[in-house]
């Protein structure tokens, strides 16, 4: 290090500022922004407005470290199966896509009423296993009934759902639900119910990438390869992690809209 600090103090290379990496530790020693930059006893270097010199790590190696390494590989390269992962993922978000549709906005969708089950001929049933329901127009759903003698059980099953919907009967067989806009405490309520959900959907993904990574740990694959499979594992991790915090982010911003 001394003899590239003797080579600067030597020629006329103008410089802004100066930063030595220590190439052991890979620590600054020093990081000088002041008129003269003392380099070594009795040295001294001007400063001046041109572009810095730093001697540190290949800034084009930062780079590639950054490159989704996923994409580099095929898939005989890989320790794991990247489809059959990639499937196990595809169906947590998908569940966590449906917890959502059934927030209420206060726009009238079916799968508002997805959760809801109906005590029905000695049984606990699904709503959806013993009616039809459709949307009769942006604030109002439409529930046809395939058996109107359990039409109040229906109708109870709605009211007592928690939901904050109140259906009326039109005739026996038919029923409609006025689906209100969520006041601010019940939008409040909801998006911290719908932050939590995105949480639970991060964790069943981080623990599929884990079993994963043990399984990759358990072959007789070299440290190298290991390592870069674990690497793809995050960066496929990675990839639908946003797709679960894009989805939070939109039903955010579609419950505050409301």
């Amino acid at each position: 290090m001394q003899r590239i600090v003797s080579l600067l103090q030597r020629t006329s290379f103008p410089i802004r500022s100066l930063q030595i990496i220590s190439n052991v530790k890979h620590r600054s020693i020093y990081s000088g922004s002041a008129t003269n930059l003392p380099l070594q006893r009795g040295g001294s270097v001007t400063r001046k407005n041109t572009q810095a010199v730093s001697f540190i790590r290949n800034k084009k190696t930062k780079v590639e470290k950054k490159k989704n390494i996923l994409k580099e590989l095929t898939a005989d390269e890989l320790l794991f199966d990247p489809q059959e992962l990639a499937t196990s993922f595809e169906k947590t978000v998908a569940a966590f896509q449906s917890q959502l549709a059934t927030i209420r906005t206060g726009i009238a969708h079916p799968a508002i009423l997805d959760r809801v089950t109906v005590q029905a001929y000695g049984t606990n049933c699904a709503l959806k296993e013993v009616a039809q329901v459709t949307q009769k127009d942006a604030k109002t759903l439409r529930i046809q009934i395939f058996d109107p003698e359990i039409t109040s059980a229906i109708d109870k099953a709605i009211r007592t759902a928690g939901l904050g919907l109140n259906p009326q009967v039109e005739r026996p067989g038919i029923l409609s639900v006025p689906v209100p806009r969520p006041d601010q405490e019940t939008r409040a309520k909801l998006v911290k119910d719908v932050t939590k959900q995105a949480e639970t959907a991060r964790k069943a993904l981080r623990t599929v990438r884990n079993k994963a990574a043990q399984a990759v740990k358990k072959t007789n694959a070299s440290e190298d390869e290991q390592k870069l499979s674990e690497r793809a594992l995050d960066d496929l991790l990675h990839e639908y992690i946003t797709k679960i915090d894009t989805l939070l982010e939109n039903k955010k911003s579609e419950l505050e809209k409301v």
